[in-house]
């Protein structure tokens, strides 16, 4: 299983992979939701790691419409948007021999 924290840092580095391989897109995704332990300080240390907007644009072709389109700002971030930061990269999982292209 991969979670989207995972994905958000993949790249495709096999020979014919071109520059534009990031981020990994998904087709026929069967996702598996799995509870994690909420940890906000975790959360608020991991944000500026993320690419945001891949983060984004992968949750929305799974379905998952929650996280804004911009990055809070460091520290402006409040319980309700840390509570589906965490939804979306620690408990949505993807089969890892799901078929990538």
């Amino acid at each position: 299983m991969v979670r989207l924290i995972t994905h958000n840092i993949l790249a495709c580095h096999a020979k014919n992979c071109t520059a534009n391989n990031f981020p990994l897109k998904f087709k026929d995704a069967q996702l598996a939701i799995k509870d994690a332990e909420f940890n906000p300080d975790f959360l608020r240390k991991f944000m500026p790691r993320l690419e945001w907007g891949a983060l984004v644009d992968t949750a929305r072709q799974l379905g998952d419409e929650s996280l804004p389109e911009m990055q809070p700002a460091p520290g402006t971030e409040d319980d309700e948007f840390l509570q589906k930061l965490h939804h979306v990269l620690l408990e949505v999982h993807l089969p890892s021999s799901l078929d990538s292209y």
